[in-house]
């Protein structure tokens, strides 16, 4: 198997399993943070998809991201993205502000796969 090969087969699986993992969980569930971690499920997924979005996209195939293409920043408003812009340098209360919703991102996911 080619090394493109096998990333698409790694990212084609890491855009569908979140819609198996996070199946039947609440909101609360969703943006719960624990003590020793300052993440939420809904911010690592914005985090990895945006990334991922940027740095596929943007830096390896020196095309626009899909997030910026596609008008994406109405759908998954985030106030704060920190520095670069998916999340990277928020602290633990600016994550626990960010408060999207699933569907829409894994819509997204969707849409940087």
């Amino acid at each position: 198997m080619s090394v493109g090969d096998y990333l698409r087969k790694n990212l084609h699986f890491w855009h569908w399993y979140p819609h198996l993992l996070c199946e039947g969980l609440t909101e609360e569930q969703l943006h719960w943070q624990p003590e020793t971690n300052p993440n939420h499920i809904v911010f690592a997924l914005w985090h990895a998809y945006r990334s991922e979005d940027e740095i596929i996209h943007g830096l390896l195939a020196r095309r626009q991201s899909v997030f910026a293409r596609d008008n994406w920043a109405p759908r998954l408003p985030v106030e704060e993205p920190g520095n670069p812009p998916y999340g990277t340098g928020l602290d633990r209360e600016q994550i626990a502000r960010i408060r999207l919703d699933l569907d829409e991102i894994l819509a997204y996911a969707e849409a940087v796969g």
